[in-house]
């Protein structure tokens, strides 16, 4: 695998385009939701993403990050609790790429049961909660080596995960999300 690329920046610049929307207004509210199946190798890497995410930044006033497992439509109601203006979801998604690589994943490029592991097809969710939040919705996809039952998490996908918690933690802090006290 030397010398392969492993993440493409343009899904950066997209994170931070949107983020510098929400900076003029001091009250703007980020949610990142962890998807995947815990026992699905590297199905889980959004687990593991919100894991390593909430222990660099912890619950925020105006950052929250859940874990939705197998099931994100279950975070719904913190989700509207919460009113979001950005909500980000982190999912293992098949990109067609080297195992590793993070994307954004166009709505468009989003299908139904083919697409991911989970009871609810995660566009239909993403479009349910845009609408029903009124707020800007995203996906960032990695793409996994394996999401076999009983699997372990790859390197790859552990690698991938810490990128992006970090990427994010940086991107929060640039935008200013990470100024105000944690919540406990």
């Amino acid at each position: 695998m030397a010398g392969m690329k492993m993440s493409n920046s343009f899904w950066k610049k997209q994170l931070s385009e949107k983020l510098k929307s929400l900076a003029p207004r001091f009250d703007a509210r980020v949610a990142v939701v962890g998807v995947g199946a815990e026992l699905n190798g590297d199905d889980a890497v959004g687990l593991l993403t919100a894991r390593k995410l909430l222990l660099k930044t912890e619950q925020r006033d105006n950052l929250l990050v859940l874990e939705g497992g197998a099931l994100p439509e279950s975070v719904s109601g913190p989700l509207r609790r919460f009113d979001p203006d950005l909500l980000i979801f982190i999912d293992a998604a098949d990109l067609g790429k080297p195992a590793g690589t993070i994307e954004t994943v166009a709505p468009e490029r989003i299908g139904g049961s083919s697409f991911s592991t989970h009871s609810m097809p995660l566009r239909i969710l993403m479009d349910y909660l845009s609408e029903e939040l009124r707020c800007d919705v995203m996906l960032i996809g990695v793409q996994p080596l394996n999401h076999d039952f009983g699997a372990p998490l790859s390197t790859s996908g552990k690698k991938a995960a810490a990128r992006l918690a970090a990427e994010l933690s940086r991107q929060f802090t640039a935008a200013g999300l990470l100024s105000c006290e944690p919540r406990h």
